[in-house]
């Protein structure tokens, strides 16, 4: 009796977790590789071209893309890799996600125009 290839489900991004810039990277190297060749890469071919050390490296990038959401991939497929995102969408939501939290955070600090008792004690010196 054959066995059926498990498909993996990938759940939409939704604007959780932004792409870190390697993971941007990488998700830019897989599109450049399918585009220039017309299939995805091996995880060697990949890790060769992100110039890493080990396959493993590329293996959590591509755990990182898929649970985020950017990438399916078919378990068990030699080249099974399906880019669900473009990465021009994927740095636009990127800077997006960063710019907000940017402004959570100016929002966060103490305003600098609240006047505030000087350290001696003295609120105003007057030369007279």
């Amino acid at each position: 009796m054959a066995t059926k290839k498990k498909r993996r489900r990938n759940p939409t991004p939704q604007g959780g977790k932004p792409l870190t810039a390697q993971q941007l990277k990488a998700l830019k190297a897989l599109h450049w590789y399918i585009r220039q060749y017309g299939c995805a890469p091996t995880q060697k071919e990949l890790s060769d071209l992100l110039k890493l050390k080990s396959v493993q490296g590329c293996k959590n990038y591509l755990y990182a893309l898929e649970k985020k959401g950017y990438i399916r991939r078919d378990a068990g497929a030699w080249r099974g890799i399906e880019i669900l995102i473009h990465p021009t969408e994927a740095d636009r939501r990127r800077r997006k996600i960063l710019e907000n939290q940017r402004r959570v955070k100016m929002l966060d600090r103490p305003h600098t125009l609240i006047e505030r008792p000087s350290s001696d004690g003295v609120e105003g010196t007057d030369a007279s």
